[in-house]
C-alpha cells in the first residue's frame, strides 16, 4: 500500500510541475498587449537625435556587472567602465574587488598589506590607472561622507519647518565658527525636471536668493566642473563671490543622484603624490581635485570684481532622491564662510537659516514649468547632456523593472512550493485515512 501510495504522489507531482511549466512558459510566450503611455513616459526630457541614439547604449549600461573570482584585467575594464560613467559607488565595489583579488593572491586574506597594496599599484600603473584609481577614491570617500552626515539624524537641531514640508537644520562643526546647514523636503516634480534646472548653472540666479551671477569657468567632464558665483548684497556690505569645484555621481541604483561641491583654493588643493594618493581613502579636501584636474581649473581662476570678498565653501552638496516619477526628495548641505568679520556669526548662521524654504519654493516653480520655458530650449541646444541623463534615467528603470520581475518569480516560486507541500501533507492525511477504515 505505502509503495502504491508513493507511486500515485510521485506520479501526481510531475504532472503538476510539467501543467505549471507549460503555464509559465506560455506566459513568457504571450504576445504582448498595446500599452497606453505610463506616466514615466509624459515626465521625459523632450526626445532629440542624440537621444534616440544613445538609447541603444542602455543594455551595455546595465551590462556593467562586478563578480568576485574574475581576472584582474576584467576587474580593472569594469572598473574603468563604472567610473568613466559616473557610477562612483559601483566603481568602488569594483575597486574593493580588485583589491580583495591582490590580497588573497598575495597572503590568502582579503587584507591588503603594504606588500599587496605595492602589487596593486604596479599593476595600475602598467595599466596607467593609477591616476584614475585616486580620483576615484577621492570621490567616493566625499560622496559617503555626504550621504552618511545627512542620514546621522543625531547631529542635526532642527529650526525650522514650513507648511509644505520644508526642513530646515544645523549642526556645530569643529574646525569653523560657521553652521553646516541642511535644507531637506519633498517635491511634487520629476527627477528628470529637477535635473534640469539643477544642471543649468548660469540660471542660479532665478532661484538662489542674492545671486547676481553664476557661470562655468571649465567644464572638465558634463559633470566635472569649475564655477564663479557672485552674490550682490545692500549696501553697506561688498559683495561676496566663491570659486567652486564640483562632480555628480550616478547613484541611481538606489534611485539618487548626489553633487558634491567645494571651494577651489590653490594653496590648499596642492596635489599629492598619485600613488599616495591612490593608496588613501581619506576624504580630505586638500586632495578632492585630481592633479590633472587642478592643472586645467587654474588656467582660469577668477578675480573679485570691484572690491568684492572671496567666500570660502568648505563643502556643499545636493542629494536628489526620486520617489516616484512625480515626486523627488531633495536634500542641500552647505557650510559656508562669507568672510564678514563686522558681523557675529551668530547673526549670520540666524540669517542663512532662513531661506531654505524660499530655494525649495523656487526651485518647485522651474521644475513644474519647464515646458515653454528656457529650460525646455537649454534641453534643445545641449542634446549630448540631456540625452544622456535620459540614458541614465531610462537605465535605471529597467534596472527597476528587472528587479521586480525577478521578485514576482521569487514569490510565484515559493508559492508553487507552499502548494506542493500542502498538496503532499493532504495526500498523506488521505492516506492514512483510508488504511485506518
Amino acid at each position: 500500500t505505502q509503495r502504491t501510495t508513493h507511486n500515485a504522489q510521485h506520479t501526481t507531482h510531475s504532472a503538476q510541475h510539467n501543467a505549471q511549466h507549460t503555464k509559465n512558459t506560455r506566459t513568457r510566450t504571450h504576445t504582448k498587449r498595446p500599452r497606453q503611455s505610463t506616466q514615466r513616459e509624459k515626465n521625459k526630457l523632450p526626445a532629440t537625435n542624440t537621444t534616440r541614439a544613445t538609447r541603444n547604449t542602455m543594455a551595455d549600461h546595465n551590462s556593467t556587472t562586478v563578480t568576485v573570482g574574475e581576472s584582474k584585467e576584467s576587474l580593472l575594464v569594469a572598473l574603468t567602465k563604472l567610473y568613466k560613467d559616473d557610477r562612483l559607488k559601483q566603481a568602488r565595489k569594483a575597486l574593493t574587488n580588485l583589491e580583495r583579488a591582490f590580497a588573497t593572491e598575495e597572503a590568502d586574506s582579503p587584507t591588503l598589506t603594504a606588500r599587496t597594496q605595492e602589487s596593486l599599484n604596479s599593476f595600475l600603473s602598467q595599466h596607467d590607472a593609477l591616476p584614475m584609481v585616486a580620483a576615484l577614491r577621492r570621490e567616493a570617500a566625499a560622496v559617503e561622507k555626504l550621504l552618511a552626515d545627512i542620514e546621522d539624524d543625531s547631529r542635526w537641531t532642527n529650526v525650522k519647518e514650513s507648511g509644505g514640508g520644508v526642513r530646515t537644520s544645523y549642526h556645530n562643526e569643529k574646525d569653523t565658527p560657521v553652521h553646516t546647514l541642511k535644507v531637506e523636503g519633498e517635491l511634487p516634480v520629476s527627477m528628470s525636471d529637477l535635473l534640469v534646472v539643477i544642471a543649468e548653472i548660469d540660471l542660479y540666479v532665478n532661484w538662489i536668493p542674492f545671486l547676481a551671477d553664476a557661470k562655468v569657468l571649465v567644464e572638465i567632464t558634463n559633470y566635472r566642473k569649475s564655477v564663479y558665483c557672485r552674490a550682490g548684497l545692500p549696501w553697506p556690505m561688498s559683495d561676496r563671490d566663491m570659486f567652486l569645484y564640483g562632480f555628480g555621481a550616478d547613484l541611481l541604483e538606489e534611485d539618487k543622484v548626489v553633487i558634491v561641491v567645494r571651494s577651489v583654493n590653490s594653496k590648499a588643493d596642492e596635489p599629492t603624490s598619485t600613488t599616495a594618493a591612490a593608496d588613501s581613502d581619506e576624504d580630505d579636501s586638500s586632495n578632492l581635485i585630481s592633479p590633472e584636474d587642478l592643472a586645467k581649473i587654474m588656467t582660469v581662476v577668477p578675480k573679485s570684481p570691484g572690491g568684492a570678498m572671496r567666500m570660502d565653501c568648505h563643502f556643499a552638496g545636493f542629494v536628489m532622491e526620486s520617489l516616484s516619477e512625480t515626486r523627488t526628495r531633495l536634500t542641500v548641505l552647505i557650510n559656508a564662510d562669507p568672510m564678514m568679520s563686522a558681523i557675529p556669526y551668530w547673526l549670520l548662521n540666524y540669517v542663512m537659516k532662513q531661506f531654505g524654504h524660499l530655494i525649495f519654493a523656487r526651485l518647485e516653480g522651474l521644475a513644474t514649468g519647464i515646458k515653454g520655458s528656457v529650460f525646455e530650449e537649454r534641453i534643445q541646444a545641449r542634446p549630448a547632456l540631456y540625452a544622456d541623463l535620459q540614458r541614465r534615467l531610462d537605465a535605471r528603470h529597467e534596472r527597476k523593472l528587472e528587479a521586480e520581475r525577478e521578485r514576482k518569480a521569487r514569490e510565484e516560486h515559493a508559492e508553487h512550493q507552499q502548494r506542493v507541500k500542502l498538496e503532499k501533507v493532504h495526500k498523506v492525511h488521505q492516506e492514512l485515512s483510508h488504511l485506518q477504515l
